[in-house]
């Protein structure tokens, strides 16, 4: 289990894991040094664990004893207590006065909020951490910047916060090292003491809760789960579910795909249950809510009060027109976003959405949201008759309304849409963005995008990418929708593992199938995006601070897939592009 950063959350989770029948808490995780010769890596096995407030909590001695048998050849295990505090010692000085105060080695956020829980309910208790910065290091600033009062790394805010300190970056980067190698310090360590076979009673299960730490060691939404299911050999797992409660909206948009369906079905619901069941079967840390209009949903406030209270974040999408009346249905919360539905300036908001007005309505109620303490991150498609210059100025005033974030995407070509001409090719996508963000690095606009960059880097032609379709899962009223959020007609799933089991994969994506030849959607490329972030961080990182390459030739792009029509009965099978051909593959764009 992750805790979370600071006393009172690890002692409120822990609470929650004791009720499980654990016969046991240890805690695991980073901590920094007070000590002023210990060294980065260096292993702590506290006798004594010590609240700032004067309270001590002495670890379970027969557990301790055993895990320094195993480790007995490891010569930097240290036995000195252990400090918890309320807020992060970042300085040399603040180090060096608590250690005279105390003479604890070291000092971490976490262990004193569990050793109390495990006191109060008479369980043994354990503690092993790994020094990460030492008591002559000064914690960057960056690193608590990134990181949010949830606990988890806030990844934009933190390159954000680098890109206007440059300065910053390199011992943000020696950080960034030195957790590192505090890890696999960690990591080695559990290998030479595995937890059920040096102190789990073999009748009962043992709770090990890996704390954040000292530092800002935590993982982002996004990260957590890739990282996770990168060690378990996982190839395909998810990252936001697309939550579709109902396909009924209070608008008719052209490029809306989504509500072209008999009344019976727009009259239909998902429930509360059913709702919180997907977001428990698909593990997501990230619950989308699209639709339809889902604050038409009698129950949507507590679908979205059950997501938050497992502390999943939920980006309520609407077109804000019922957001005054339903507000107060609702409380601020670090995990609630309202992602409200703006296509554009007026003129072309309200063309998209093919009724006057509604411009006008969603901004106040982003403003209202705002000034109510809501999180608020404006959703925009863009669509074929799009001007660069407009759009760099509808992403100029959205900064400029105060919004957290900007979700963008190119329109896809939905088959039940009302209008067939509005949508963009690959080709066009591609320009228009370098069009778009040339205009963004000339003006040196800061728009807040709610996207990796290289999923930005993507959409400027810059990054080859196939979709990972499997990123976002969509269960609706009809069941779990076969292969993503936007194919509509390919069959559902009764389950979440028979979705992910025997979905036919291979014959979705661009290069794989003929509806998805011009799909450059989030829902489908972000998790590709995310992926690589994760493993080729530098590169993510050059992205950001720089901005896409908007000039010289795109990378090379998979090729269109002719459709060859339902007599032939073949459908998108008969045509699959590996990855190793893609160099052998025209470029497109050049320039």
């Amino acid at each position: 289990m992750q805790t979370g950063i600071g006393i009172s959350d690890a002692a409120q989770l822990t609470d929650r894991i004791i009720n499980t029948r654990a016969s046991g808490l240890i805690s695991i995780g980073t901590a920094g040094g007070l000590k002023p010769d210990l060294q980065p890596g260096t292993l702590l096995l506290p006798r004594c664990v010590r609240h700032i407030n004067g309270k001590n909590f002495a670890t379970d001695p027969d557990w301790r004893a055993r895990v320094h048998t195993a480790l007995e050849s490891t010569d930097r295990v240290h036995a000195g207590d252990l400090l918890s505090v309320t807020d992060v010692a970042r300085h040399p000085d603040q180090k060096s006065s608590l250690y005279r105060e105390t003479q604890a080695i070291g000092v971490d956020m976490e262990s004193a909020g569990l050793a109390e829980i495990a006191a109060h309910a008479g369980l043994p208790f354990l503690v092993l951490r790994v020094v990460m910065d030492t008591a002559g290091d000064e914690i960057p600033k960056a690193a608590s910047v990134s990181i949010s009062e949830t606990g988890d790394t806030r990844s934009i805010a933190l390159l954000r916060y680098l890109a206007g300190h440059i300065s910053d970056i390199p011992g943000m980067l020696r950080t960034l090292r030195r957790f590192q190698n505090a890890a696999a310090s960690l990591r080695e360590a559990c290998c030479r003491w595995p937890a059920t076979n040096y102190c789990a009673p073999a009748e009962s299960p043992l709770v090990s809760l890996r704390a954040n730490g000292h530092t800002a060691n935590s993982t982002s939404p996004r990260r957590q789960i890739p990282a996770g299911q990168k060690l378990r050999g996982r190839k395909k797992y998810p990252l936001v579910l697309m939550l579709e409660p109902l396909f009924q909206c209070n608008l008719a948009c052209a490029g809306c795909g989504k509500i072209d369906y008999p009344e019976d079905v727009l009259r239909q619901r998902i429930s509360l249950e059913d709702a919180l069941a997907a977001v428990d079967q698909s593990g997501v840390p990230i619950v989308s809510i699209p639709g339809g209009e889902p604050l038409i949903h009698k129950e949507m406030p507590e679908i979205v009060a059950g997501i938050i209270k497992r502390k999943k974040f939920v980006y309520l999408c609407t077109n804000a027109l019922l957001l005054k009346r339903k507000i107060d249905m609702y409380e601020p919360s670090p995990y609630l976003t309202f992602s409200i539905h703006l296509d554009g300036n007026q003129e072309q908001h309200d063309r998209s959405v093919c009724q006057e007005g509604v411009f006008d309505k969603a901004v106040a109620a982003i403003r209202m949201a705002i000034d109510r303490g809501f999180r608020v991150n404006v959703n925009a498609t863009l669509f074929s008759n799009e001007s660069p210059a407009e759009v760099a100025d509808f992403f100029d005033y959205a900064t400029k309304l105060g919004v957290e974030g900007i979700t963008v995407s190119p329109g896809y070509e939905y088959q039940h849409a009302p209008r067939q001409d509005v949508f963009l090719g690959r080709r066009q996508t591609k320009r228009l963005f370098r069009d778009i963000f040339r205009l963004g690095q000339e003006r040196k606009s800061r728009w807040p995008f709610n996207h990796s960059s290289l999923y930005l880097d993507f959409l400027a032609g810059n990054q080859t990418y196939e979709c990972t379709p499997w990123s976002n899962p969509t269960y609706n009223v009809f069941g779990w929708q076969k292969p993503c959020y936007l194919l509509v007609d390919e069959g559902y799933a009764n389950s979440f593992d028979e979705l992910m089991s025997e979905t036919d994969w291979h014959r979705y994506g661009t290069g794989k199938n003929p509806k998805c030849n011009n799909c450059m959607a989030h829902c489908g490329y972000e998790g590709t995006a995310v992926e690589h972030t994760i493993t080729h961080p530098l590169t993510a990182l050059k992205v950001f601070l720089f901005g896409p390459r908007v000039s010289g030739p795109m990378a090379p792009e998979l090729p269109y897939v002719e459709d060859p029509g339902p007599a032939s009965g073949m459908g998108a099978e008969t045509v699959e592009i590996p990855l190793s051909q893609i160099s052998q593959s025209r470029l497109l764009d050049e320039g």
